[in-house]
């Protein structure tokens, strides 16, 4: 299964423009500049935990920078192919997931075909 959009899918986070290892309850800052960029955060989980992840709009991080106004966050399991869970919203998306195993956790965020701009990635162990 891949997100579709008009343009284009992302069938997996090894499509993704950039990748960064995250903590939990640390907060992670960026930009989408383009229609086609995805955006790519792995976390290490553990069976049966629960996390929250959160991607809030960000009007600070560039001069001249807009807020991330709407977008499309995926979750990936493991194997970085399989997603849990799509949501395409107004930010602040927060999406509360309970991990079905140990592994790394992956999050996508990119456009939703419509909007550009800054936003804040924070995945909270609940």
């Amino acid at each position: 299964m891949a997100i579709i959009s008009e343009f284009g899918p992302i069938s997996s986070v090894s499509e993704a423009d950039s990748f960064a290892p995250i903590q939990t309850s640390v907060g992670y800052q960026g930009t989408i500049l383009s229609h086609l960029q995805v955006d790519s955060y792995g976390l290490p989980v553990q069976e049966g935990a629960g996390y929250a992840i959160y991607v809030v709009s960000r009007t600070t991080l560039r001069p001249g920078g807009d807020p991330l106004e709407a977008a499309i966050v995926t979750l990936w399991d493991s194997d970085g192919a399989t997603i849990l869970r799509t949501i395409n919203a107004d930010t602040p998306i927060v999406i509360p997931w309970t991990a079905s195993s140990s592994g790394t956790m992956y999050v996508t965020i990119e456009s939703d075909g419509t909007d550009l701009g800054d936003y804040v990635l924070r995945v909270d162990a609940q």
